[in-house]
């Protein structure tokens, strides 16, 4: 199928110094199939009012939402497109090529692509702090608490509507339960990019804490319950790995210099 559009759902709530950057990154893709939906849930510092006619030519949906996950759903439901990207407030496409890398894939056949996410510096997103790559991840990893970097993750709409959408009582890990449950009942047929898609700014509802801490742990356990995955707890913990050396190797490389 050719000329396939492709909708990007960005779920924003209070993002008025991002949002931009990341409405003018979908804007200057090349591909040009492309319907932005922003689901805002009643941003007050004047995220919305950023957007003028000029700036924004997408769907707005404002309103309260039960969560991040409520609010992915709304622009799912809404989407036109045969492709779903999820891109939030805070974020932004690594250049203008990204969703022509990510359509050639569907064009060839894929169901889902996957792609590498880079952590940024929230107020300035001018260096790396963390690489969350696909290279070495396959979905075995799941039962180790172990995910692909779910902004780097584009779906056929008609998986959506067949599996069923994200799992709203989800806090933190709805998106962890979502591609544990497509990826054992789904069978898509996907494939990776291993480049950077989206440069994430740190921060955001999953940041490190010990509140946060405990609570994705309880509910990655309830998602492998929810899909029968069999693990004893202590297994999750192993999703701090990649993480870590996230972390370490861009600084190991920074001090390779001194050392050599």
């Amino acid at each position: 199928m050719k000329n396939r559009w492709i909708s990007i759902v960005t779920p924003t709530l209070n993002c008025e110094n991002t949002i931009l950057a990341c409405v003018n990154t979908v804007k200057n893709q090349e591909y040009k199939y492309v319907e932005h939906i922003i689901v805002d849930g009643n941003s007050t510092d004047g995220t919305i009012e950023k957007l003028t006619k000029e700036t924004f030519k997408g769907i707005i949906i404002k309103g309260y939402d039960s969560g991040i996950y409520a609010a992915i759903n709304k622009g799912i439901l809404k989407a036109k497109g045969q492709v779903i990207g999820i891109l939030h407030g805070d974020d932004y496409y690594a250049n203008n090529q990204v969703l022509n890398q990510v359509m050639a894939l569907f064009q060839s056949g894929m169901e889902a692509v996957l792609g590498d996410v880079w952590f940024v510096p929230h107020r300035t997103g001018n260096k790396i702090i963390r690489k969350y790559a696909t290279r070495y991840w396959s979905p075995s990893h799941f039962k180790w608490g172990i995910q692909p970097p779910h902004p780097g993750f584009f779906l056929l709409k008609r998986k959506y509507v067949e599996l069923g959408l994200y799992k709203e009582h989800y806090e933190i890990a709805g998106d962890f339960e979502f591609l544990l449950r497509g990826f054992e009942k789904g069978n898509w047929k996907f494939s990776f990019l291993h480049t950077p898609l989206i440069f994430m700014r740190s921060g955001g509802k999953s940041k490190f804490s010990l509140k946060n801490l405990r609570v994705i742990n309880q509910e990655c356990y309830l998602a492998c319950q929810e899909n029968k995955v069999k693990i004893f707890p202590g297994q999750l913990l192993w999703r701090y790995l990649p993480k870590l050396l996230g972390v370490l190797i861009p600084v190991l490389g920074y001090f390779r210099r001194f050392l050599f």
